[in-house]
């Protein structure tokens, strides 16, 4: 009899409750309209500023949404128009809400790997740019993380933070992607590949992928695409900039930038440090992590602009990179206590004018240094090698426009000598010269 009791009080009181709500709330109907031309909106989002609850539009710009009355407002959004709060009453009054439509304005997309910069609209290949404030570069500790998962492009991993990163494209091989640097090359002489882990992402302004063959331009190294790495430019004002970051596995990151601005001159300067022990899980039963697979590595980069004019500028740079890597080899065969030491650095100066439609030149030089020793103290295979890649390297062209005719044209120089242990130490002398015309028809 009790319990029949009290279930009879708890129905009546949920009973009075909702009454007592329903007459504090009704359903409200209205419609989104364009102030301009008083078009309905479809699919236009109004949500009730007080509960959260929302709802959208219909193809006649009208909506129904529970609110409570005369206390509530609704917050009212649409693509390409301005965002309204309005009060209940007022929409009850007038059943109409009018937006304002507004610019929306997006930054214009600039690529560089045709050696001068145009609208990726202009480019006929296949591009995508990355730029520092995305998320790709939030935890990003190289270039070959920025870019994993781009469509068409495949980084080849050899052991996480510590092994190797090359990339392919569009299926061409390593030594068949051209990586540029502010216009210089890093593919190694060598080999033609371009380690990503030691390209940290500290210096990193934007990342350009360009799809598509551009011997015309670059030669045999540029049959997959064109990757062009743009560093930061010095900034405008004193900015510092400083991140540290820890990971699993003995990982950890600091990473420290400072740029100041002096009249004409501006320069920026950072340094970054990585460490990890890089002994993840295999899962396996014969080992429970990798072994001998730490990874640190040191990086200084240096970058100074000097304006002589709105029209003519002179650039220096340079990049110092150290690493030091345990090199695990594999589960069949394993290298306990190999290691490998990677010293790269690389110094260029730019200089650019532009004067009229028949001069916009652009001139730069780079020296760059690659040295790799590798130790394998093994006692059936014992391995110690080392190899020193010097290149020296002169670009010069020039871009006219001669009406509707637009005119490129230059040359390039460069001498590479390669010091190894392994090889008879090679030189290569490379002189090209290239000339590309582009006519555009006037839009009628």
């Amino acid at each position: 009899m009790f319990q029949k009791f009290l279930s009879s009080a708890l129905l009546s009181a949920c009973v009075l409750s909702a009454a007592l709500r329903g007459q504090n709330a009704e359903t409200l109907r209205g419609k989104v309209i364009d102030a301009s031309t008083g078009a309905p909106l479809a699919q236009a989002s109004v949500v009730s500023a007080a509960s959260g609850r929302g709802t959208i539009t219909n193809s006649a710009g009208e909506f129904h949404l529970f609110t409570k009355a005369e206390i509530d407002s609704l917050v009212v959004r649409f693509m390409g128009y301005q965002t309204r709060r309005v009060a209940v009453a007022e929409v009850r009054a007038s059943q109409a809400i009018a937006l304002l439509p507004t610019t929306m304005l997006f930054r214009e997309v600039t690529v560089t790997a045709k050696r001068y910069a145009a609208t990726a609209a202009d480019i006929p290949a296949a591009g995508e740019i990355f730029h520092a404030d995305t998320p790709r570069f939030a935890t990003a500790q190289n270039a070959g993380e920025v870019l994993a998962q781009t469509q068409a492009l495949f980084i080849k991993e050899y052991g996480g933070l510590s092994g190797l990163k090359t990339v392919t494209l569009r299926g061409a091989s390593e030594g068949q992607v051209l990586v540029l640097e502010d216009g210089f090359r890093l593919n190694n002489p060598q080999g033609g590949w371009v380690d990503f882990n030691l390209l940290p992402a500290l210096s990193v302004e934007k990342i350009e992928v360009v799809r598509g063959g551009a011997s015309a331009q670059y030669g045999s190294e540029a049959v997959g695409g064109v990757i062009h790495i743009r560093t930061l430019p010095p900034p405008e004002r004193f900015t510092p900039r400083a991140e540290y970051t820890l990971g699993s596995y003995g990982t950890n990151a600091a990473r420290f930038s400072l740029g100041q601005r002096f009249g004409k001159l501006a320069a920026i300067a950072g340094y970054g440090r990585l460490h990890t022990e890089g002994d993840y899980p295999l899962g396996v039963k014969t080992a429970f992590g990798l072994e001998n697979n730490a990874f640190a590595r040191e990086d200084f980069y240096l970058r100074s602009d000097y304006g002589f004019s709105s029209q003519t500028r002179l650039s220096a740079f340079h990049k110092d990179i150290h690493g030091d890597r345990e090199v695990a080899g594999s589960l069949s065969f394993p290298t306990p206590e190999a290691a490998q030491v990677d010293d790269n650095r690389i110094s260029g100066l730019a200089f650019s004018t532009q004067s009229g439609q028949w001069l916009d030149l652009n001139a730069q030089a780079s020296v760059q240094r690659l040295v790799q020793e590798y130790v394998n103290p093994d006692p059936f295979f014992p391995i110690a090698s080392r190899h020193r890649v010097d290149a020296r390297e002169l670009i010069m062209h020039n871009r006219s426009r001669i009406g509707q005719l637009d005119l490129l044209y230059g040359l390039e120089l460069a001498h590479n000598e390669i010091h190894s242990t392994d090889l008879q130490n090679p030189e290569r002398e490379q002189r090209s010269a290239f000339v590309q015309a582009e006519w555009r028809w006037a839009s009628v």
